[in-house]
């Protein structure tokens, strides 16, 4: 089994060839709904994997299996053609009870075929029960054939090679019926089916396992004759039909497991299926974004990581968790502080100051700037409201001095900022419960009283 090379308790579900590379589902860049899956580093389509590669074995499926059939449509229908099994079976007329149990044992084979299909193309529950309706007399007696060619190869290899070959040919051929029973699922070609090099090769690729398979099925076989002795011996109606729902019941499980060998070993019998229940949903533009981020990241990409990073926030300006990861990617960055990434951290931090206030977490604001400040000392906010806030909020804290450089020179570099009288009252109020700094002070009430005579004048102040 191959994990996937970023996520290394993942199974792989694709392969870049191009990259050399094994992917899950996380991994590949799915597009547009409909678009085939590619790489994110090349752009190339990625080799689809199937389900086989995560697919849990058979046998470790025994509890799921035995409850495959604990469906509502599906055990009606099972108990529906027992009763009539039973029914058929008390007729008083042979040929007209022959007639009706072909039909019955059609539509119980064509619903289980249908069970095997289904489970080897990835549905994990019954099929609708319409599926047991149509060409299920047809269907029985092409089995009948496929049981008819086996029996006279036996026939003529004993009548060429003698009794103790045919003998061993017959126990072989009763341990290739559920390799047979698969291909002709597979193929619906009777002569597909029991051709012995198609018989082989896909006994030889599933290897070991198919061997399980029939100790599980001569295992089921027996706790049928088991269970039909705790039923009791006789034709009345109700043993005639309790035994019919063992029975049909225990072929619904078979044909399952074989279905889902089938799925289990796609990869190397030459097709790909994924369970229906996977989340098969196109992602959105923000899981997109964010697979790839994660995958660059992983490659140390960080450039492509941060234009990534930019084209996702210009496509979701209000995406919170957009924000908040690409702040502390720049802040991780810190490590590699170049000039490069300080532009970028100082840009940006202005922007995520001014979103989080814009969005109502002016509780994180301060965290925030005092994050930046631990890397960039002499950073300042571009907004004056921003610096307002922060001024008011550090002074809370106690830390007037940052508070104070934050609100010192706002009038020259924001003379028209509406917010200019309060910024300079809150300074001042500062100055003043500060040692020594009282004249400061008091130069500072003066630029407030100007600035509440003629705001417009606050340029030259």
């Amino acid at each position: 089994m191959k994990d996937c090379k970023y996520h290394p308790l993942a199974p792989a579900s694709y392969r870049c060839s191009h990259c050399q590379m094994a992917l899950c589902e996380h991994c590949v860049n799915h597009g547009e709904q409909g678009s085939k899956a590619r790489c994110y580093l090349c752009d190339d389509d990625v080799i689809d994997l199937g389900a086989s590669n995560k697919a849990e074995p058979f046998w470790r499926r025994f509890d799921a299996a035995f409850r495959y059939p604990m469906t509502g449509p599906c055990l009606t229908l099972i108990a529906a053609l027992s009763l009539l099994e039973a029914l058929v079976g008390q007729l008083p007329v042979p040929l007209v009870g022959l007639v009706l149990s072909l039909a019955i044992t059609g539509m119980l084979l064509k619903y289980s075929f249908s069970c095997l299909q289904n489970t080897a193309a990835g549905a994990m529950t019954p099929p609708d029960i319409s599926a047991a309706y149509g060409d299920g007399i047809a269907l029985v007696f092409r089995l009948i054939a496929i049981i008819v060619v086996m029996a006279a190869a036996v026939f003529g290899v004993n009548r060429l090679l003698g009794g103790g070959i045919a003998t061993l040919m017959a126990v072989m051929s009763v341990a290739v019926l559920p390799a047979v029973i698969i291909l002709f699922a597979m193929t619906d070609n009777v002569l597909e089916a029991v051709h012995p090099a198609n018989v082989l090769r896909l006994i030889l690729s599933i290897g070991l396992p198919y061997g399980l398979l029939l100790a599980i099925i001569v295992m089921m076989s027996s706790s049928v004759a088991i269970l039909a002795q705790f039923i009791g011996p006789g034709f009345t109606l109700v043993n005639q039909c309790l035994n019919a729902l063992v029975a049909n019941y225990y072929l619904v499980v078979t044909f399952h497991l074989m279905g889902y060998m089938l799925f289990q070993y796609q990869g190397e019998l030459g097709y790909t299926a994924r369970e229906h229940d996977e989340d098969s949903a196109p992602r959105d533009h923000k899981a997109r974004y964010l697979a790839e981020i994660q995958l660059r990241l992983k490659e140390g990409q960080f450039d492509t990581v941060s234009t990534l990073f930019e084209r996702a926030l210009k496509a979701l300006p209000n995406d919170n968790d957009l924000h908040s990861q690409y702040f502390e990617f720049l802040l991780a960055s810190h490590a590699a502080l170049s000039p490069k990434v300080a532009q970028r951290l100082s840009g940006f931090a202005s922007r995520y100051l001014r979103f989080l206030n814009r969005s109502h977490r002016q509780d994180k604001l301060l965290n925030s700037y005092q994050r930046v400040l631990a890397l960039l000392p002499d950073y300042v906010p571009n907004s004056p409201q921003l610096r307002l806030l922060l001024a008011t909020a550090s002074r809370h804290r106690g830390d007037p001095k940052r508070a104070l450089k934050l609100l010192n020179g706002l009038h020259r570099q924001f003379p028209d900022f509406e917010g200019l009288v309060p910024a300079y009252q809150l300074m001042a109020d500062i100055l003043e419960e500060l040692p020594n700094m009282s004249t400061q002070a008091k130069k500072c009430r003066l630029l407030v009283e100007k600035l509440q005579r003629s705001p417009a004048s606050t340029a030259d102040a």
